[in-house]
């Protein structure tokens, strides 16, 4: 359920951006800078960084 709901969330950020690039595009530039410029919450695990980056 919750894979469901991250796909719907970040497809529907993800139209929403493009659609309002084509009406307005420096607001849809300075939502997407003000919503992806902005650093995650709490730290990130080793354990959890191997998971997707193998080096």
């Amino acid at each position: 359920m919750k894979k469901i709901q991250f796909f719907i969330i970040t497809k529907s950020v993800g139209i929403y951006l493009n659609v309002l690039s084509y009406v307005n595009l420096e607001v849809a530039k300075n939502k997407a800078y003000e919503l992806f410029s902005q650093p995650r919450k709490g730290r990130i695990k080793k354990e959890k960084c191997q998971k997707h980056y193998r080096t």
